[in-house]
This record gives structure tokens, sequence and C-alpha cells, in this order.
């Protein structure tokens, strides 16, 4: 019983520690900020941040990769049910992003780490152009410079949209996407 009531407050204490970064990532770079605003904010003792990690960083890179192993689990389930769709696919990344705004904005921004997209880069890279590879739909000769435009192109929409309040449905910004990777700019 002790366990579970431990386990219990050290989830309490890390949520507390995300959502504080989160919010004072919305205002700063993560190079200004000090454990001990981090604390003061999640109303922690810096004992406890210790406790769990060894700086800021570490903090970030454990709410990148909790973000990840969500959308790869998203990703997965929805490739199972689905199977190859580009448009659905994106859609879905969309939506996923979409149900986790401020996070999502404030990770792709530049007060975070450049870590958090590049780790988005690969996932998108491996989910989906990979398949344009190998079903020889561009010269292999291209395929990474095509890869880096249209990956670098779709990140930025999103944080447009992220920065905008989502103004447009994850199903718009999805078709914009697929739209201008497979035809570009003419209608």
């Amino acid at each position: 019983m002790r366990k579970k009531k431990l386990d219990r407050r050290v989830k309490m204490s890390k949520s507390f520690l995300k959502e504080a970064l989160i919010s004072l990532l919305e205002k700063k770079h993560i190079s200004e900020i000090t454990v001990k605003e981090l604390c003061e904010l999640a109303d922690v003792n810096r004992s406890t941040f210790y406790a769990h990690y060894e700086h800021l960083y570490d903090l970030l890179n454990e709410m990148e990769n909790d973000i990840i192993s969500e959308l790869k689990r998203a990703l997965h389930s929805y490739m199972s049910v689905q199977g190859n769709n580009a448009l659905l696919l994106i859609e879905n990344l969309i939506e996923f992003i979409g149900s986790k705004p401020s996070t999502c904005e404030v990770l792709l921004s530049p007060n975070s780490n450049i870590s958090f997209e590049k780790k988005i880069r690969n996932i998108v890279h491996q989910s989906l152009l990979s398949d344009w590879k190998e079903a020889s739909l561009i010269e292999e000769r291209y395929f990474d410079y095509i890869s880096a435009f249209l990956i670098s192109g779709s990140i930025e929409v999103v944080k447009t949209w992220l920065q905008n309040n989502r103004d447009q449905t994850p199903q718009e910004i999805a078709h914009l996407i697929y739209h201008l990777a497979n035809q570009g700019i003419a209608r």
C-alpha cells in the first residue's frame, strides 16, 4: 500500500513540474529558467526535483518523450486500422497535436529545445515518407531533399496553426499540407 501512495506522489510531483515548465517556457527560453523558479511555481521542493532529474533538460526530455510515445501509439493504432492513406495519416497527426495544443506549441517554440522538432521529423519520415521511397514515387537521389522540404514545411504549417489558436480544423490543415505536398500552391 505504501508503494502505491508513493508512486502517486511521484506522479503528482512530476506532473506539477511539467505543468510549471510549460508555463515558464511560454514566457522565456529554457536556458533562462532556473530550478528554483520552476520549483516555486510547481510548489515542489528542489530536493524533489533533484530526486528525479539532474537538470531542467532532463525534465524537458522526459516531456518530449512522453508526447512522442503517445504520438507513436496513436500512429500505430491508426495504421493498424486505416492502412497507408497519407491524407488520413496527416489528419491523425494534426488531431493528435491539436489535442495537446499548449504543450506541443511550447515544445515546438524557440523557447524550448530543437530536439522535439527533430523527434517529430524522424517519426514523420519513418511513418510516411519512407513509403514514398519504397513506392518509387520519387527518384532515390532526391528523397532526402524532398523529405526535408516537405517535413519542414509541414511542421511550420502546424506551428502557425497552433500560434493562430487552431483557427482551422485539423482536417482543413491536413488537406492543406496534403495539397501542398502533392500539387504545390497551384489550385
